[in-house]
């Protein structure tokens, strides 16, 4: 689990202003954020304190911590999600509209913002909690008076470029090379546990046929690992899915970076595929390559391109 000092560096880098690629840096929160309960804990903290320590003095850096907390709520897993379902951390928010002075004291635009995530929080996890946190703070605002018209928000999604009203904040577009090169460190740590469970699952049914209450044990907590795997896989493409969807500014080489995303994700697929197959059958199964993984992509000119064709994204051994 990373430690407090690592999750506070991440979150500190990701909304300063010398950041030079944020959403890279968004990303590498996120990463933290899924290293379990503890650091999804810490992370929702981190990110109120950051900005309930800003908002009032710098609103471009009230509004990334924002942008974090809400990419965080939607990509960060359910960890995320039950840590900020807490009533201290909604409190902290609240205050910004139940204090007049710090109510007065940010920008309109930030008003906006948090009172949308308050707002979407309330509707999105209604009867998720049997403590829903999320609804007891909206109805608070509606009954303290808050207006709850957010028609003025132009932009509600959570990729840092842009603000609330759709003007970019950003100077530079984003390097998506970076950001391809963290989901394929993010996947190289899930392979590599597939190959585990594989060759783990392999050894047993070759010895015990799967018999035995301890084989049983072992082979029904693989497949749950498994299942575990294939979910995370499928959360980090949605995620990439959500800022291709989304990113304003799209580089030259986006379709080569695109065209490699693609492939990792097909070959984790394929490997999560695999290993499933050999936890319910002892023959006939293509295995998970025990070579180490390779990079997906290498730089050449400042492009993207594909390593030998399409063997250098294969995960399994053909």
């Amino acid at each position: 689990m990373a430690r407090y000092k690592d999750i506070f560096d991440a979150i500190d880098h990701a909304t300063s202003e010398s950041c030079p690629n944020r959403l890279l840096a968004f990303a590498k929160v996120r990463s933290v954020v899924l290293g379990g309960a503890a650091a999804a804990q810490s992370a929702a903290r981190q990110i109120i304190n950051r900005f309930c320590n800003v908002a009032m003095e710098n609103q471009r850096i009230g509004l990334w911590s924002l942008d974090l907390l809400q990419m965080c709520t939607l990509h960060g897993g359910d960890a995320f999600a039950l840590a900020l379902n807490s009533q201290d951390r909604l409190n902290d928010l609240l205050a910004f509209f139940l204090n007049p002075a710090k109510f007065k004291s940010i920008s309109i635009q930030t008003q906006l913002k948090l009172l949308s995530l308050i707002q979407t929080w309330a509707i999105t996890y209604k009867n998720t909690f049997s403590c829903n946190n999320f609804e007891y703070a909206y109805s608070r605002l509606k009954k303290s008076g808050v207006s709850s018209n957010v028609d003025g928000l132009r932009n509600l999604h959570w990729l840092p470029d842009r603000d609330v009203f759709g003007n970019f904040t950003e100077s530079t577009p984003y390097n998506l090379q970076d950001v391809a090169s963290e989901m394929s460190s993010e996947n190289k740590q899930l392979h590599a546990e597939l190959q585990t469970i594989y060759k783990m699952a392999s050894e047993l049914l070759a010895t015990t046929s799967g018999e035995g209450e301890e084989s049983k044990k072992q082979l029904s907590e693989a497949s749950k690992r498994t299942l575990e795997i294939k979910q995370a896989v499928y959360a980090s493409q949605a995620f990439w899915n959500d800022i291709i969807d989304h990113l304003e500014t799209k580089s030259e080489d986006l379709e080569e970076i695109k065209l490699s995303v693609q492939r990792i994700f097909e070959s984790m697929e394929q490997s999560i595929t695999y290993c499933s197959n050999a936890l319910k059958t002892e023959s006939s199964v293509t295995p998970v390559s025990t070579r180490p993984f390779r990079p997906f992509t290498k730089l050449l000119k400042g492009r993207l391109l594909i390593v030998n064709g399409d063997s250098a994204v294969l995960l399994i051994s053909q």
